[in-house]
């Protein structure tokens, strides 16, 4: 069922994007609140192996904050540029409550300088302890799709929040 919605909207958007020069013109208020999730996950996957650059904010590169507001803005929802800004946007999400659409953050640094420096976009819901995310790597050096039990991810989580509410 959620494929082939997916499909649909590719079509919707390719079409539409045809008849008015760009994706960007569908009106928001003609979509549903899911729709919008699925768009924004669909744009951020348009720009899979598009490379990391640093203050990269498209059409070809990406820094994590970059592709986030890339992929939001797509669809009419503005939020900010930053990494630092984007964590005290929407509202705030636990980990287990976690849906498609979220935004998902990392921190770096020792304690007592710990601060936020990574997001990303929950592409699936947290289920048993993991879920899916895409994101603008460094370290992968593209935007990609990760597990939040990959690598160290588990233990650099700084919080989530929820940008487009559906309730």
């Amino acid at each position: 069922m959620r494929f082939t919605r997916l499909i649909l909207l590719v079509l919707l958007l390719t079409l539409n994007g045809a008849f008015h020069g760009s994706a960007q013109s569908v009106g928001i208020d003609d979509r549903s609140c899911e729709d919008r999730i699925d768009e924004v996950i669909l744009f951020a996957r348009l720009k899979l192996g598009c490379p990391y650059e640093w203050g990269g904010s498209g059409p070809n590169t990406y820094d994590c904050s970059g592709l986030v507001n890339y992929a939001f803005h797509q669809v009419g929802v503005v939020v900010t540029r930053t990494t630092s800004t984007l964590c005290i946007e929407g509202e705030r999400v636990f980990l287990t409550n976690i849906k498609r659409g979220d935004l998902v953050f990392f921190v770096s640094g020792e304690y007592p300088n710990r601060h936020i420096s990574h997001v990303g976009i929950a592409i699936s819901d947290y289920e048993n302890g993991d879920f899916k995310f895409i994101h603008a790597s460094a370290g992968n050096g593209c935007v990609c799709v990760s597990r939040f039990t990959d690598s160290n991810y588990q233990t650099t989580y700084g919080g989530a929040r929820r940008i487009i509410r559906c309730d």
